[in-house]
């Protein structure tokens, strides 16, 4: 581990060696080529890795300890691993969105940037990512508002090239620190402001946080295309406090499964109108998503059944109506005479 390169050492337990060397032996075929893998007992384990488990050394970067005790599998190995590969710079399109939406927890730091001087700027987010501290850590993610204009439109950003370039940073599903935060008073986009705002994030220093949890207000409740639209302020009134279940939609805007099944959902809701159940959009990236809930990647669709909201039943069907409605009509079957006139088009 003293050589410069990507490295993975394996401090065996005495216990279990036998195990968790087949568990890195496994992992080699499918990791083979991206890391130098290593396994040793822990007696034999180098200064400042005197602890049983998985340590990794990316290049020009630091010896991290990424699986803990002896016990590990070869998935858990594997996860962690491919998480350590994923590009620490990504463009937002069709290529980033299933990379960012299967590791939900790497947080984000979005620029969003005009066309106009595009190439230069990203120049300076490519050295900015290009540290070797950041890999599996954050992902630095250019958004060309001219092409996406809805995301500056979500994160209440002006589209006017002259009010460009702006940055946020995205928690996510971080549980170390979830929420949205703005750069600090001053901030420039260079390579330094930037490494600056993402080492600010992952050492916890201040930063103004935009995104609200639950128990703080962003703004009252209102419908769009049919849909009622929770913010953290209203969740636990009209969800968990409510005399109705509901059906809830999590989503995010910059996810590109997302964009095709938004427009599923709000047909699905114009056509399930009836009383005791209602249906809602929750916006993941402006609100931090309530704690009891399990939401690790997007589209999610939750139901809260009237008498137990705590225990809400995840939606895992297909995507279209024809799915929505089998789920309506097997966990909601006082209402499945409401389910049986809907208009059915799976080409939405």
């Amino acid at each position: 581990m003293g050589q410069d390169g990507a490295k993975v050492l394996c401090v065996l337990p005495e216990h279990s060696a036998a195990a968790a060397k087949l568990a890195v032996n496994s992992v080699l075929g499918t990791e083979r080529g991206h890391f130098a893998y290593g396994v040793t007992p822990l007696a034999a384990a180098p200064d400042g890795m005197q602890q049983v488990g998985v340590w990794v050394q990316l290049a020009g970067g630091k010896v991290q300890q990424v699986i803990s005790g002896g016990g590990f599998s070869a998935n858990e190995l594997r996860e962690q691993l491919q998480k350590l590969r994923v590009p620490t710079v990504l463009d937002f399109g069709p290529d980033s969105g299933p990379i960012l939406s299967r590791f939900e927890e790497v947080p984000i730091v979005m620029i969003l940037l005009a066309s106009h001087d595009w190439d230069s700027n990203l120049q300076i987010v490519a050295e900015a990512g290009a540290a070797a501290r950041y890999a599996g850590r954050i992902v630095f993610l250019t958004i060309n508002t001219a092409k996406m204009p809805q995301v500056a439109d979500a994160l209440s950003i002006s589209n006017d090239p002259n009010d460009l370039p702006a940055v946020r940073v995205d928690g996510r599903q971080n549980k170390e620190r979830q929420g949205m935060f703005g750069p600090p008073a001053g901030f420039e986009l260079t390579v330094s402001g930037l490494q600056q705002l993402a080492d600010a994030y992952l050492q916890n220093q201040p930063l103004e946080k935009l995104r609200k949890s639950a128990a703080e207000p962003v703004g009252a409740a209102k419908t769009v295309d049919g849909v009622d639209v929770l913010t953290g302020g209203t969740f636990d009134d009209q969800i968990l406090d409510s005399d109705h279940a509901a059906f809830v939609y999590f989503y995010a805007p910059w996810c590109q499964h997302c964009g095709r099944f938004t427009p599923v959902f709000e047909a699905f809701a114009n056509q399930a109108e009836v009383d005791g159940v209602k249906m809602y959009k929750f916006d993941s990236t402006e609100n931090d998503t309530p704690e009891f809930l399990k939401v690790e990647g997007y589209p999610t669709v939750y139901l809260f059944k009237k008498d137990d909201k705590y225990k809400p039943v995840m939606y895992d069907g297909q995507p279209n109506l024809n799915g929505l409605q089998q789920f309506w009509e097997e966990e909601l079957p006082e209402h499945n005479q409401v389910a049986g006139n809907m208009r059915i088009d799976d080409e939405l």
